[in-house]
């Protein structure tokens, strides 16, 4: 449900993350990541779409990856400047063209140079290589200083009513160890695996052959454009699947495979969303066998570093609520600083970080950034304390003088807002019914495989 469109209030969406297709609504819209590509379907009213794509030149609101994999840093980090400033100059258009009531723009990719260029300032990371390291040592530096001036010119075209946010949804800091999760778990006896095949991606892995190596070369040979358009669906899913990646965050691992449910108590689904299975019916109790899991992973110790490996632990119901409950992860994990967590069971419980064509050396951290400002007095000059990310969306629509859904996570942050213009403007509820199945879109199946390889490949799916 859109609730500014219910109020009659215009919005701006730039670059929004998994927004395609582009939502029809009071306001303009230019999707964000994974978009398919540049042709059609990401920019909402369908009528902007020309001027849109003047405006960035044709081309995407996303860094290219691939000079990674093929070790051209430097170009990667041209490109990261270009889609920057192609991200602002999209936005102050239509800041400055539009009457709009509410606008969001998202830099996403100074998450992409935090998590590839870490182990370049860092050195006790695993992966630091003192030569590379001069050259490319500020890199991370110099774009936060890049984006305080994107950010600068953006809030030049604010007037002094205007309410900022400026804020992450994470934070950001080394890994350094890589946790097996599901080896432990196979060592404790509460998963097991189907009978071991050979798996050509072992065989393929050992020769030097992987995901990345087939598309360099046809690239090489000029037939990436063939290969995309003419090859079947099903060929291209046969190199994915069992083709390696020169980085496991890379690789897409299917459970479907290897798991033996049936005979399994528990495993970790994901190691981006950081959830725990429970197969209640292999259980005798679930409660003691949840706590005994969640006792096993608090107590839990790298051999080679005496360090926990686990920072916090949840049960569901500490974490979610509502009618869906039930289909939530039985437990969820936060691993401690430094440890990277990996789904794939491995030989080992524990390893070091291992460099790839693309290192992931930094991952995220729980901790972000908020800073809120306007040029009058509502607020007070304040250091925040205590803010969680869904405290954001109250907070706008108090902001906006609306009032706020009752079932909606969070609060209205009020330690930034000034006594006397709290007073004078107390934050009002309403019982506003939210849909539960969300919106259904139509998506081709063309459009769908190429959306899920890009979350597949930026590691937000496995």
């Amino acid at each position: 449900r859109n609730l500014l469109d219910d109020v009659n209030r215009r919005s701006i969406i730039i670059n929004l993350p998994v927004t395609y297709p582009a939502e029809t609504f009071n306001g303009v819209m230019v999707t964000g990541m994974p978009t398919p590509a540049v042709k059609k379907g990401f920019v909402s009213p369908e009528t902007l779409l020309e001027e849109v794509l003047t405006l960035t030149e044709g081309k995407p609101l996303a860094v290219d990856i691939h000079p990674l994999l093929r070790g051209e840093e430097s170009v990667f980090l041209e490109d990261l400047d270009r889609v920057t400033h192609r991200i602002t100059r999209l936005t102050r258009h239509f800041m400055e063209k539009d009457d709009w009531d509410f606008l969001m723009v998202v830099f996403d990719d100074l998450d992409r140079i935090q998590h590839t260029f870490w182990h370049y300032i860092d050195l006790k990371h695993p992966l630091y290589v003192k030569e590379k390291a001069k050259k490319y040592q500020n890199a991370i530096l110099k774009f936060y200083q890049c984006l305080e001036h994107q950010i600068e010119q953006l809030l030049a075209s604010v007037d002094d009513d205007t309410l900022v946010l400026i804020f992450s949804d994470h934070g950001m800091g080394p890994i350094y160890r890589n946790f097996y999760i599901n080896r432990f778990f196979e060592e404790q006896g509460w998963l097991k695996l189907k009978k071991k095949k050979i798996q050509p991606k072992e065989i393929l892995r050992s020769l030097g052959v992987s995901q990345e190596r087939v598309k360099l070369f046809i690239n090489a040979i000029g037939l990436r454009k063939a290969a995309r358009n003419f090859l079947p669906a099903s060929i291209k899913n046969y190199v994915k699947k069992h083709f390696p990646a020169e980085a496991l965050e890379l690789e897409v691992f299917d459970w479907s495979d290897i798991l033996d449910w049936e005979n399994s108590k528990a495993y970790l689904f994901s190691r981006t969303g950081q959830g725990i299975m429970i197969n209640k019916d292999n259980v005798e109790d679930y409660e003691t066998f949840r706590d005994t899991v969640i006792e096993s992973l608090i107590e839990l110790k790298d051999p080679d570093t005496g360090q926990r490996v686990i920072e916090h632990i949840y049960k569901k119901e500490s974490i979610f609520h509502g009618p869906c409950l039930d289909s939530a992860p039985d437990i969820l994990i936060d691993p401690a600083q430094i440890y990277e967590l990996q789904e794939k069971p491995d030989k080992e419980i524990f390893s070091d970080i291992k460099a790839g064509r693309v290192s992931i050396s930094a991952n995220h951290y729980r901790e972000g950034v908020v800073f809120i400002c306007n040029s009058k007095s509502i607020l007070k000059k304040c250091q925040l304390s205590k803010v969680a990310i869904q405290d954001i969306a109250p907070t706008i629509l108090y902001g906006l003088g609306m009032p706020v859904p009752r079932d909606m996570d969070g609060q209205v942050i009020v330690d930034a807002f000034d006594k006397t213009f709290l007073k004078n403007n107390p934050i009002k509820y309403k019982d506003i019914p939210l849909p539960l199945d969300g919106t259904s879109t139509d998506l081709s199946l063309s459009d769908t495989a190429k959306i899920t390889d890009r979350l597949k490949g930026l590691g937000y799916i496995d």
